[in-house]
């Protein structure tokens, strides 16, 4: 009797961690909404709207991994601003598409740190994250702002 519970609790015990791992998909999520929100609720500087080929060649992302995007950038030198917002074709790509978006941003900062410290210091806490397929971080003066924002779709 003793080994039938045992073996009851465990199926039960793995079935919940089965569970736990189908919650962390978000639904779908227009990227374009996303961002019209933002631009609502903050302030968006000169942007430069990066193309696939920029990214391609700036960010080292397999655009065959990308279904939609929008990665804009400051136009101007000085400045650090950028809102990304991807969505990969899959996990196994978003998976690629954030490692390097981290390596991105982590050059980035690497960069300001020595250039501008100001600026760095508006990016010094950025992260990359990931929600299922979708990659996504800001920097900016409101990030905390867009952060919410970002919240709300993707937690």
């Amino acid at each position: 009797m003793k080994k039938i519970i045992c073996f009851v609790l465990a199926a039960v015990a793995l079935l919940c961690s089965f569970t736990a791992c189908g919650g962390t998909t978000p639904k779908e999520v227009d990227i374009s909404s996303v961002y019209a929100e933002i631009e609502s609720a903050v302030t968006i500087p000169d942007f430069i709207k990066l193309t696939e080929a920029d990214i391609a060649d700036y960010v080292a992302v397999d655009v065959a991994d990308i279904k939609n995007m929008i990665v804009e950038i400051s136009a101007e030198a000085i400045s650090a601003d950028q809102i990304i917002i991807c969505e990969a074709v899959d996990a196994e790509a978003a998976e690629r598409v954030e490692a390097a978006f981290v390596t991105y941003l982590d050059t980035v900062k690497k960069s300001f740190e020595n250039y501008l410290p100001s600026e760095y210091k508006k990016m010094e806490d950025t992260e990359v994250k990931r929600s299922g397929n979708y990659v996504y971080y800001a920097v900016s003066a409101e990030e905390d702002t867009i952060n919410g924002i970002f919240d709300k779709y993707f937690k």
